[in-house]
């Protein structure tokens, strides 16, 4: 239990729940985005069509003699399909950029160059007194 505490008190798994619940949030927001305004935008440039509605049916509805559905068809929802695509791609490329503000930010840190310097510097009196040893 000791660890666990000292685990979750140093930051990671804190860190970790900010990371999920953000990406969740992100993946929402961009989801919402691409269903409500990019995909409209799309299907007006493709001839005013619902690209939602796009599907390939590979088995239309069957219907029994009474006119009731016996089996419902069978189709690959092109449209959706497109949808996540742009999802993901989208949410691809907003975690790229975030990756490059941050990894920058960690670059340009006063305490964070200096650190690397110093166990880079540690590391080599250490090899440098294995060596005479």
């Amino acid at each position: 239990m000791k660890e666990f505490k000292f685990y979750a008190i140093k930051g990671n798994m804190l860190d970790l729940v900010i990371g999920i619940a953000l990406a969740g949030a992100v993946g929402k927001a961009v989801t919402a985005v691409v269903s409500n305004l990019i995909m409209p935008f799309l299907g007006m440039a493709a001839g005013g069509i619902n690209l939602l509605d796009l599907k390939y049916t590979l088995r239309p509805t069957a219907l029994d003699p009474s006119g009731k559905v016996s089996q419902e068809a069978l189709s690959v929802n092109l449209g959706l399909l497109l949808q996540a695509f742009i999802d993901f791609t989208l949410l691809a490329l907003i975690v790229f950029i975030l990756f490059k503000i941050v990894h920058r930010m960690r670059k340009s840190h006063p305490d964070h160059a200096p650190s690397q310097a110093k166990q880079e510097e540690l590391l080599t009196e250490i090899r440098d007194l294995l060596k005479k040893r």
